[in-house]
């Protein structure tokens, strides 16, 4: 499996890729900073997931999804990604709004806790 993490904080990253490198002993892990970068990894690497903070520098999560749902639409990328949203954004109406978008299956909370990395777990298991 590939994943891809898309996050601005470091920290965020390495905690994600840490616990999912142990979870998924086989999978190949991308990193990007930022939406425009994880633009270009996605095109490079065509990862099975994407894991995406909302609120980034140069190109946030919300442009990613614009971007890759167009792409997908107008069939100049294969596949849809799969994305899981990871999120300190707290307002509901929104949160909702994202998880109705054709890219995302999961929309889950920050901070990056067990509880997050266990409901992880179960959907990657359901991929």
């Amino acid at each position: 499996m590939k994943l891809l993490i898309v996050d601005d904080e470091i920290t965020a990253r390495t905690v994600l890729k840490e616990h999912l490198g142990r979870l998924l002993a086989h999978a190949e892990i991308a990193e990007a900073e930022n939406g425009a970068e994880a633009l270009f990894q996605l095109l490079q690497y065509q990862p099975d997931l994407v894991l995406l903070d909302l609120m980034m520098p140069v190109t946030d999560g919300e442009v990613f999804l614009d971007v890759v749902e167009e792409w997908a639409a107008k069939k100049l990328i294969a596949d849809l990604p799969r994305v899981v949203v990871i999120t300190s954004f707290n307002d509901a109406a929104k949160l909702m709004e994202l998880s109705n978008r054709p890219s995302v299956i999961k929309v889950l909370p920050k901070p990056i806790t067990a509880i997050t990395i266990n409901l992880l777990k179960t959907l990657l298991h359901e991929l």
